[in-house]
């Protein structure tokens, strides 16, 4: 029987090194466990010989097979090979990253003996699905997430991450920005403390400072909407800062202490040492004082130290410098907006740190809070925006007012025959700040061909400008006044898209328009009767303006999403590799189980299960066991899953005979017992000599007393049989056949049991009679009444 699936609307919370999935139900937004029970999956891909390790499984394999470990793959996802920051980036990544040919990068590793490139938008796609598992883990019925995105990312990050879950098979209902999830979590669910008016709005700053970037933003406040009103990012600085910091530190002390020896020379060991800094910063958030401990680092080596509060602020503080920088630069847009900020909310893993904090409360001059919960917040706004996306829900109506991070230009030319003729303008068409979604529209009279491009109004580092391209051919109008019109969408997910182009035409045509008839008075219709029926209609010529609209076929050059048959080849290899997994868990599944049976009844066949065998069997039992033993080590270690399930099956027909007496002989007494009681209450109902029984005839009861005397006859033959029955051999009688004689007996005793007393019918006086209760009532009446009356009546 298959569990009963759940309605949820699903928002995921993909962070750079971890993902938080929120589902929105209808008793409130839960964050779901994975598989391993943890809140936090790690956003990370293992390659193996035969299968994919993701999540939890990835970071167990990390150290192990580092070469073929994919992370941080959506810290590249839509970066080229010239990005100018790509090593800074890439020395986090202990699997090899190259640079192909059309110059987007790629993550070079071997799988299942081969090797392979996959870009970062493939392994993204890899990690979705087994967020996808997680959710069916979960018993969720969903399809299809809302999934966050940081509010920095440009076109072409977000247009990678669409086409990877296309890959995945996920449905997106729309991508949201983090600043909005953090926003949007924190009205919704305080409301009724909120002004009313726009004037009034409360404006809040957060901090969100997470494992690897940092952003932080103004949002105002009223009971119907909030938006973000500033916003100030920097995607290169968070906590694994502070820990690449203190990790040049410790190599310096190690390469001291060993001859020369570097941690930074070899991936597994700075993998190694980064995961006992994290350990050590943590603990330094609240001590003084914190150890760090890694065996055997290099060669053989320890590394060993003892790191004070004051010594790690000092080692950070370029980091602390930035942040400090930062913060100045939110706090100068804050002065120039002239915004009332009510108070500071911090969020995000990284936000936990002592320095951090003192030095928020420094620059904004706030307290700060801790309202919301700094790892789900985000993951609970997302599941909160699907819910809104949803027609399964019914949400409490909060508008959520988003903005466009970066302004976007739009230049035009007209084109004969391909080349250019004149230049167009250029003009900014979406401001930043401009409210998501957003549509504009342009209008030409002209029948050239016009070239459009939309592109960034400001250089991106490490990003082409360039968004989208159109192309609209030359046209002949049929018609002297007309128009081309161009519509471009900024849509929900932030992205750019044409909409609509078309050609609209006016023109004038001729109808013939019936006129009205006069009408007659009552008399006069009377004598015109001949004449109406002999009238034609008239009609009268009239001049109309009407329109026409024909759609243009435009050449639209998108820059930034995977080309088409790229995808469906892409889609291909990730449908092969989930079914190629999905067999070899199910296999490797089936091959535990063997094992387990092979250990389980090496025990069993000598404890508690001995009795039940005959003595000969136990001895040939064992020599089959031993030989899928055998069989397991050596041909059996890569076998199929038919292989693993033929041997069960094989060695079962020696237990399942054991196994049904075990549980026949355990369960005998009970349900004896179970028999005996029934038979007490049914005998008892038969001796019942109670007035409220007394309806019921011998008669009626016999058919209890047959069934009874039938159930006494097997049970005493049964248990006669039973004890003379060792319990190697089947049990004379069955569980089965007692619970079907208990059956038997409730069955035909409860109607008869269950008999209502039947009605006496009162026999009506005839007319002029009394009943013998009412005489004796009038009697009484008249001993009670007082002497005085009684003289009246005499009188």
């Amino acid at each position: 029987m298959q569990p009963q699936q759940q309605i949820g609307a699903v928002g995921i919370d993909f962070g750079s090194y971890r993902t938080v999935i929120g589902v929105a139900k209808k008793k409130g937004v839960d964050v779901i466990c994975n598989q391993a029970s943890a809140r936090e999956t790690n956003n990370i891909v293992s390659f193996g010989e035969k299968e994919r390790f993701m999540g939890e499984q990835g970071s167990a394999r990390a150290k192990s097979n580092w070469k073929n470990t994919c992370s941080f793959f959506n810290r590249i996802i839509g970066l080229r090979g010239d990005y100018p920051k790509l090593k800074e980036e890439t020395k986090w990544i202990t699997s090899k990253v190259i640079t192909q040919e059309d110059g987007s990068l790629a993550f070079d590793i071997t799988t299942k003996g081969e090797k392979k490139q996959l870009t970062p938008v493939q392994v993204t796609a890899s990690m979705l699905t087994e967020f996808k598992k997680i959710i069916e883990h979960n018993e969720i019925s969903s399809k299809e997430a809302v999934i966050s995105y940081p509010s920095y990312w440009t076109e072409q990050e977000k247009k990678a991450l669409l086409d990877a879950a296309q890959i995945a098979d996920i449905k997106v209902p729309r991508l949201v920005s983090e600043s909005s999830c953090v926003t949007l979590s924190y009205g919704l669910f305080r409301k009724s403390d909120l002004p009313e008016k726009e004037s009034e709005a409360r404006n809040v700053i957060f901090v969100d400072f997470g494992h690897s970037k940092l952003s932080t933003f103004v949002s105002g406040f009223t009971k119907e909407k909030c938006r973000v009103i500033l916003q100030e990012h920097d995607r290169h600085l968070g906590s694994r800062d502070f820990d690449w910091t203190l990790l040049k530190f410790y190599d310096k002390i190690f390469q001291e202490e060993n001859q020369g020896l570097s941690i930074l020379e070899n991936k597994k060991s700075i993998l190694r040492a980064l995961d006992a800094i994290q350990k050590q910063r943590t603990i330094l958030s609240a001590n003084s004082h914190a150890t760090i401990n890694a065996e055997c680092l290099v060669e053989d080596c320890d590394l060993n130290y003892d790191l004070s509060k004051e010594e790690f602020e000092s080692l950070i503080s370029a980091d602390i410098d930035r942040l400090r920088n930062h913060f100045m630069n939110l706090k100068q847009q804050i002065q120039e907006a002239k915004l009332n900020i009510h108070s500071v909310e911090i969020v995000g893993g990284a936000s936990r740190t002592p320095i951090v904090q003192q030095l928020i409360q420094e620059v904004f001059e706030f307290p700060i809070q801790r309202t919301l919960n700094q790892t789900e917040c985000i993951a609970r706004g997302c599941a909160m925006i699907a819910a809104y996306m949803s027609p399964s829900f019914r949400v409490a109506e909060y508008k959520m007012e988003e903005c466009n991070t970066y302004p976007i230009k739009i230049s035009w030319q007209f084109l004969n025959n391909g080349n250019m003729i004149e230049e167009g303008r250029t003009a900014t068409f979406f401001d930043k700040g401009c409210s998501i979604p957003n549509i504009k529209s342009l209008s030409f009279k002209r029948i050239d061909g016009i070239q459009m491009n939309l592109f960034y109004e400001n250089e991106i580092e490490g990003f082409k400008s360039e968004i989208l391209s159109v192309k609209i051919p030359s046209f002949l109008p049929k018609e002297d006044e007309y128009q081309l019109k161009v519509r471009i969408k900024l849509s929900l997910n932030g992205t750019v898209e044409l909409t609509e182009c078309v050609l609209i035409e006016t023109y004038k045509v001729e109808e013939k328009i019936k006129k009205p008839k006069v009408e007659k008075k009552e008399g006069d219709k009377k004598n015109d009767k001949k004449v109406e029926e002999e009238e034609e209609d008239e009609y009268e010529t009239k001049v109309t303006t009407k329109t026409r609209t024909t759609p243009i076929e435009c050449q639209i050059s998108d820059f930034h999403h995977v080309p088409a048959k790229l995808l469906e080849e892409q889609r291909n290899y990730e449908f092969e590799v989930t079914n190629s997994d999905r067999v070899i868990q199910e296999t490797q599944a089936k091959k535990n189980e063997l094992e387990t049976f092979i250990y389980d009844w090496r025990d069993k066949s000598t404890g508690s299960y001995k009795i039940y065998f005959e003595e000969a069997v136990i001895p040939d039992l064992h020599k089959k066991l031993d030989e899928a033993s055998h069989w397991l080590e050596n041909d059996g270690h890569s076998a199929s899953k038919s292989a693993y399930i033929s041997k069960i099956d094989e060695l079962k027909k020696n237990t399942d005979p054991v196994v049904k007496r075990y549980h026949e002989y355990t369960s005998l007494p009970a349900q004896i017992n179970n028999l005996q009681q029934v038979i007490q209450t049914a005998l008892g109902f038969v001796n019942n000599q109670d007035e409220k029984f007394a309806h019921i005839t011998a008669e009626e009861r016999k058919p209890i007393v047959a069934e009874v005397e039938k159930a006494q006859k097997v049970l005493a033959d049964g248990q006669t049989a039973l004890q003379n029955t060792p319990t190697h051999k089947d049990a004379p009688i069955t569980c089965h056949q007692l619970r079907e004689l208990e059956n038997a007996i409730i069955k035909i005793s409860q109607p008869i049991m269950s008999k209502p007393v039947p009605k006496v019918e009162e026999k009506k006086p005839q007319e002029g009679e009394q009943t013998q209760e009412k005489q004796q009532e009038k009697q009484e009446q008249k001993q009670e009444q007082p002497a005085g009356d009684k003289m009246e009546e005499e009188n």
